[in-house]
């Protein structure tokens, strides 16, 4: 009974310490151990940001075994990934540590969790013995940000009594589907001097990369002081707005400047005009009769 556990209890120190490939050649047990489960990259919009995890390799050789390469491969989803060097091991080398760094370029339009697969293959140096490491993975987080691009006229010159149309594009230059909302800020003031005032809102959601546009049609009264104005103009994500995040805003200001109503010219004009033009029609008039009169 002795020998029989004895035996039992060499052949899984053996089995624990060694593989068998398939060509029945004894392999080191090969482990790759990853520092961290999940991997956060912060994103703004403006920066490219890089995320790095670590770990550690362990290679058990046999007795008197030559030394081993190892190369290890990073996938990322299609996310860059910086390049691991080759470890090399001796036989005084039970484990020893790497790295390597995700970039995630500023203008991406991905965001959520994504997989990272960690694998490697092994092969004694100077022959072609060698096989495969048993992958291990961790979760790559790219959380989204927020970010719009508006494009408006910097100016309009246009005159009271007057309707214009304006043409607002929105860039969601973000890296996920939002759903903007614009406000104006000026609204109440405007309506109270007589401005009419619409904005035409697409409630749709707004994928990443798209382009989308919004009207924008105003009426100045017509008894509005020439001056120069601004409808003052506010964009709010709404996806942001939803989980609480307050922080990002677009302020952007439309500047119009109200020129004189044409009427008010001519109904000036004429109180001018026709009554210089009633004196010269009478001194004429008057100047026929008394020619006549001296014949």
């Amino acid at each position: 009974m002795i020998s029989i556990a004895l035996i039992l209890i060499v052949s899984m120190t053996l089995f624990n310490g060694f593989q068998t490939s398939s060509n029945g050649i004894s392999e080191p047990a090969n482990i790759i151990i990853l520092a961290k489960t999940k991997i956060t990259i912060p994103m703004d919009g403006v920066n490219n940001f890089e995320g790095e995890n670590a770990g550690e390799v362990s290679c058990d050789l046999p007795r008197n075994g030559p030394d081993i390469k190892v190369s290890l491969s990073v996938n990322a989803s299609g996310f860059e990934v910086s390049e691991i060097p080759d470890i090399i091991f001796t036989l005084k080398d039970r484990s020893k540590p790497f790295k390597f760094t995700i970039s995630i370029p500023y203008n991406t339009t991905k965001n959520g969790e994504y997989l990272v697969l960690v694998s490697g293959k092994w092969n004694e140096v100077n022959t072609t013995v060698g096989g495969d490491f048993y992958p291990v993975s961790c979760i790559l987080i790219v959380p989204q940000h927020y970010s719009m691009n508006l494009t408006e006229p910097e100016k309009i010159t246009m005159r009271a009594g007057n309707s214009k149309n304006v043409r607002i594009e929105m860039n969601n230059t973000g890296n996920g589907a939002d759903r903007p909302r614009i406000e104006i800020s000026n609204l109440e003031s405007l309506i109270e001097r007589g401005w009419e005032i619409q904005l035409s809102m697409d409630k749709c959601s707004h994928p990443p990369g798209k382009v989308k546009i919004y009207s924008l049609n105003f009426k100045v009264p017509h008894d509005e002081k020439p001056g120069r104005y601004h409808i003052e103009l506010l964009i709010i994500s709404s996806q942001a707005e939803a989980i609480g995040d307050l922080s990002y805003r677009i302020e952007s200001s439309i500047e119009i400047e109200v020129l004189n109503n044409y009427g008010d010219e001519l109904i000036l004009s004429a109180i001018i005009v026709i009554p210089i033009g009633l004196i010269l029609l009478l001194s004429v008039s008057l100047v026929i009769i008394i020619r006549r009169i001296r014949r």
